[in-house]
């Protein structure tokens, strides 16, 4: 049986909610003055346990606040490698 640690796992999850109404906040200041850059999120894509798997490595709570904003593509980073394999599963879209 894995191990479970009821404690951080809480930890773990207000640490997420933080940094996802961090971002609102961030959001809603950045509206006020008209314009602010956004770093894209970095995404990497691959084959594990069967099959394929589309992973952040950093602006998951990026994407999260724009997905549940309704957001239809969110633009992202891909070294080239990753980039191939988006694009034969589908996963880009052209703007």
């Amino acid at each position: 049986m894995p191990y479970k640690n009821k404690k951080l796992d809480f930890v773990i999850k207000i640490i997420i909610i933080c940094n996802y109404n961090r971002f609102i906040e961030f959001l809603d200041k950045g509206e006020e003055k008209g314009f602010f850059p956004i770093q894209a999120p970095l995404v990497h894509v691959s084959f594990m346990d069967g099959r394929w798997r589309a992973m952040f490595t950093n602006g998951r709570h990026r994407y999260s606040v724009f997905r549940d904003m309704g957001a239809k593509a969110i633009p992202v980073g891909l070294d080239k490698n990753n980039l191939a394999d988006a694009t034969k599963l589908g996963l880009i879209v052209k703007s």
